[in-house]
């Protein structure tokens, strides 16, 4: 009777160590995963991970938010109240139309107008410091006469 209690007993340390080792693998694993999709995060103010594509997140109708930060005195031209970004590249903003693209690592949104009122240029560089499905922060920075630059932020249309 002794010898079957001792066996029981000596099964039980093992299945509780292998346990435990298990455990520690989880524990491990579980750290790494988070370290390496923490250093993933594409974008200054997130989202670390989303389930969609950058470009499946930034197309849609999206309208600014009162938040804008920055000197908006000289560069009040650059700044749009709403902007429409299609599938197919096709960009409009406040009654101007145009393209847009990602550059090549998609941290910055690259617009083109058609047709420019604006003095400098048709092209603008936008980097994005936030694209979610319903937020869009993005930063532009301008040299004319000083530098001054923006942060704008955009929610989207349902």
């Amino acid at each position: 009777m002794y010898s079957r209690i001792i066996k029981k007993v000596k099964g039980l340390k093992r299945s509780l160590a292998k346990h435990r080792w298990n455990g520690i693998e989880l524990l491990s694993g579980t750290i790494v995963l988070l370290i390496v999709v923490s250093s993933c995060k594409k974008y200054e103010e997130g989202p670390g991970v989303s389930l969609r594509s950058k470009q499946t997140r930034v197309v849609g109708e999206w309208l600014q938010t009162n938040e804008v930060e920055g000197d908006t005195s000289s560069i009040s031209l650059y700044l749009f109240n709403s902007i429409h970004i299609q599938d197919d590249g096709g960009f409009s903003a406040d009654g101007n139309t145009g393209s847009w693209a990602f550059n090549h690592n998609k941290t910055e949104l690259i617009v083109t107008l058609d047709n420019s009122i604006y003095p400098s240029s048709n092209v603008f560089k936008y980097d994005i410091s936030r694209l979610s499905n319903k937020e869009l922060y993005v930063g532009a920075k301008f040299i004319s006469d000083s530098e001054s630059s923006v942060k704008q932020q955009y929610y989207k249309q349902p």
